[in-house]
C-alpha cells in the first residue's frame, strides 16, 4: 500500500514494562478510557490502571481472571470474567462486573450459561458480549439481542450501530434481530469474510461499511489487501458485499479498530501499530523495533479510544504495554 501521505509530524510511542507492577503475574486484557489511561488486567485476577506518565494509579481486585476489559463513555470499566475454573475442575457460567475510574465495584452479573468470546460496549453504554448468543449485561441482568453463534461484535464509531461476525460473514445485530422478530422477511444484507483466494485476517465497521483486511494467495503469491466493502442484499446462500476500495496492504493484520473520522488503527503482523484515515492511506506508523522498539510479531488486545487518537496493545513477548499517541 502506498505510504505517501504518511505523516512526519511526531508521535508519542510509549513502551511501559509491565514487570515492575507484576513481576509475576502475565498481562491478559487491557482498556482505554477517554483521558489515555490504560487498565490491564493479570492473571490472578486482578487490574492496574496505568496514567499517561506511566504510574500506577489504581489497582482493583477481580473475582476471576479476565476474558475482555472495556471502558464505557463514563470511564467505568467492564469486565467478562473467565468462566474456566481449572481448580474446581467444570466450566461454570461466566461473571461480569462494573468498576469505576477508581477501580471501585459498582456492580455483579452472574449468567447461568453462555460466555464471552469478545466483548465491547454499545452507544448505550451497555457491556456486549459474543458467544453462543450476542447478549447486553447491565446492572439489572444479561439479556439475549441475538440467538446466533458469534465470534466477535465490534460498534460503528460513526453511526453507534452495533455488528457482529460469524467467522464467515458479517452483519448488523439490529437487522438480523428484524429477520429473528418475523419484521424482515429476506435474510440480513452482510459482507463474507472470505472468497476461493482469501482469508480475511481482520474488520471494523466505519460508516455503514466494513473496513477488512485479507490475505490472498493465487498461484503461490501471497499480497494482503485492505477492502471497504458495504453489505448487501445476499444472492443464493452467501452474501458478497459491494467493494468499494481495494488497494494493496504492506502486511497481514492482526486486528483493527475504525474511527470516528472514518479511518481505523491497525495492529499488523510485523508488530508495527498504523493509523490510517477515510481513505485506506497510511497516516502514521509506529513500528516494532524502533526505539523505544518492542518484539515484532507480539501485540494482541488492541485498543483505541473514542476520540481515535490513541491506540494500545500489549506486547506479550517483551511484556509491556504499547501505548501510541498522534
Amino acid at each position: 500500500m502506498s505510504t505517501s501521505r504518511e505523516s512526519d509530524a511526531p508521535l508519542r510511542i510509549e513502551k511501559i514494562p509491565l514487570d515492575r507492577i507484576s513481576p509475576n503475574a502475565a498481562p491478559r486484557e487491557l482498556a482505554l478510557d477517554a483521558t489515555g489511561a490504560v487498565w490491564v488486567s493479570f492473571e490472578r485476577a486482578w487490574m492496574s490502571k496505568i496514567e499517561r506518565d506511566g504510574r500506577e494509579s489504581a489497582r482493583a481486585i477481580i473475582p476471576r481472571n479476565s476474558a475482555g476489559l472495556v471502558c464505557d463513555s463514563a470511564d467505568n470499566v467492564l469486565i467478562a470474567g473467565a468462566r474456566w475454573e481449572p481448580w474446581r475442575g467444570a466450566v461454570e457460567g461466566p461473571t461480569y462486573f462494573a468498576f469505576d475510574a477508581n477501580g471501585e465495584p459498582l456492580w455483579e452479573t452472574r449468567a447461568e450459561t453462555g460466555f464471552a468470546s469478545a466483548i465491547t460496549v454499545d452507544a448505550n453504554d451497555r457491556l456486549i458480549g459474543a458467544g453462543n448468543t450476542v447478549f447486553a449485561v447491565t446492572a439489572q441482568g444479561m439479556t439475549v439481542e441475538l440467538p446466533y453463534w458469534s465470534t466477535s461484535v465490534a460498534v460503528d464509531p460513526i453511526t453507534g450501530l452495533l455488528w457482529r461476525s460469524s467467522g464467515v460473514s458479517v452483519e448488523r445485530v439490529d437487522e438480523l434481530s428484524a429477520v429473528v422478530r418475523g419484521e424482515r422477511k429476506t435474510p440480513a444484507p452482510s459482507v463474507t469474510l472470505w472468497d476461493a483466494s482469501a482469508r480475511a485476517t481482520a474488520f471494523a465497521p466505519s460508516g455503514g461499511a466494513v473496513w477488512m483486511i485479507s490475505r490472498r494467495t493465487a498461484k503461490k503469491l501471497a499480497m494482503t489487501v485492505l477492502r471497504r466493502v458495504r453489505p448487501t442484499e445476499p444472492k443464493g446462500s452467501v452474501a458478497g458485499g459491494a467493494e468499494e476500495l481495494v488497494v494493496p496492504f504492506d502486511n497481514d493484520a492482526r486486528a483493527m479498530v475504525a474511527t470516528r473520522d472514518g479511518g481505523f488503527w491497525v495492529a499488523l503482523n510485523n508488530g508495527d501499530l498504523v493509523k490510517c484515515d477515510a481513505a485506506g492511506a497510511v497516516t502514521h506508523r509506529a513500528r516494532a523495533g524502533a526505539d523505544p522498539g518492542w518484539n515484532n510479531d507480539a501485540l494482541r488486545s488492541l485498543t483505541v479510544t473514542r476520540d481515535g487518537r490513541t491506540a494500545a496493545a500489549l506486547s506479550t513477548k517483551d511484556n509491556a504495554l504499547i501505548r501510541v499517541t498522534v
